[in-house]
């Protein structure tokens, strides 16, 4: 089977002394840019996890708030 039908998970498995090429590029080379891409897409999905507690934070936050105004209480800020 070739490499280039091996799973991002496989590439991993692939040595230097495969010699696959890729357009203009090694085996090697191409497992190296998909770690690099895979620790860029977690640290993304992580930036993203934080941003999205951050909002539901905020969105409760300004429920809070917004049910003091209504019921006519003083709206305390928390900054």
């Amino acid at each position: 089977m070739s490499a280039v039908f091996r799973t991002a998970q496989n590439l991993k498995d692939v040595t230097a002394t495969d010699e696959l090429m890729l357009g203009n590029f090694t085996a090697v080379e191409v497992v190296a840019e998909l770690e690099t891409l895979r620790e860029k897409v977690d640290k993304s999905m992580k930036q993203l996890d934080t941003t999205s507690k951050e909002l539901s934070d905020t969105k409760e936050e300004l429920v809070r708030q917004i049910a003091a105004l209504i019921h006519g209480d003083e709206v305390m800020n928390n900054d």
